[in-house]
């Protein structure tokens, strides 16, 4: 759990050693399936984390199992088509990268459309997904998200995206990590907030378990994100950020 979690979340660095430590721990005690899983997952973070030849390497040996399929080996292989995405972008070949992102979302409209499956094969959709949305909006050809305006009001208790308004209510802890994102996005633009800074910042004066902590953030990142932040508010390995920035503030009660 800790680290599919770590690998939904982009703490890549965190999820490979987990996922080793889990090889280490688990080979010849878990099931020939839950065993492939973790490789796949594994070459999928190698993937992401830009080594394609080791992740291409785990993969070749993982593919001709006749489990597979049920591993969720076959998703979590277009891993290497985002990275291949993300580099073709960098490098102005958009249609190449556009491609690529179109090999994955239809990888993933055929896993979320089938019946459900095992564990394992949900696991690989759940990381392949949050993998997706990492991807850079730009390398999809869609000019509107470069063009993406930004507000949020001083204490985090609304913003503004491309002129739709959305007040957060009573959601407390989503509006101080929101707050502390803004802030940060106006002072370091492209510098994230580690899940620590975040976790002070959100319930601020209260101690928790590394886990627990872990979870109160995520679900805060996921609201924000539910509230319409999804393509804004960005995962990376070493924390979260605001991409566009906000702008200015404005006064904390407008």
């Amino acid at each position: 759990l800790a680290a599919t979690l770590a690998g939904a979340e982009g703490r890549l660095a965190e999820a490979a050693a987990l996922f080793e430590q889990a090889l280490a721990v688990g080979v010849g005690r878990v099931g020939a399936v839950m065993e492939t899983a973790i490789r796949a997952a594994l070459a999928a973070v190698d993937a992401e984390r830009g080594q394609l030849d080791r992740a291409r390497e785990r993969f070749a040996e993982m593919r001709a199992a006749p489990h597979a399929a049920r591993s969720g080996v076959p998703l979590l292989e277009r891993a290497i088509d985002l990275t291949l995405a993300r580099e073709a972008h960098a490098r102005g070949e958009a249609p190449e990268a556009r491609a690529r992102l179109a090999a994955v979302d239809a990888a993933l409209a055929v896993a979320v459309a089938a019946p459900f499956g095992t564990d394992e094969e949900l696991t690989a959709l759940v990381l392949l997904r949050a993998a997706r949305a990492r991807s850079p909006a730009a390398a999809a050809g869609d000019a509107r998200e470069a063009a993406r305006r930004l507000e949020v009001s001083a204490d985090g208790r609304w913003f503004s995206l491309d002129g739709q308004r959305v007040d957060l209510g009573r959601r407390g802890a989503p509006a101080r990590v929101l707050a502390a994102l803004a802030a940060a996005g106006r002072t370091t633009p492209g510098r994230p907030l580690s899940q620590d800074e975040l976790l002070a910042r959100g319930w601020p004066g209260q101690r928790v378990l590394a886990e627990a902590g872990t979870m109160r953030v995520y679900a805060a990142v996921a609201a924000l994100r539910r509230l319409g932040l999804r393509d804004v508010l960005v995962t990376r390995e070493d924390g979260y950020l605001l991409d566009p920035p906000p702008g200015a503030p404005p006064d904390a009660g407008g």
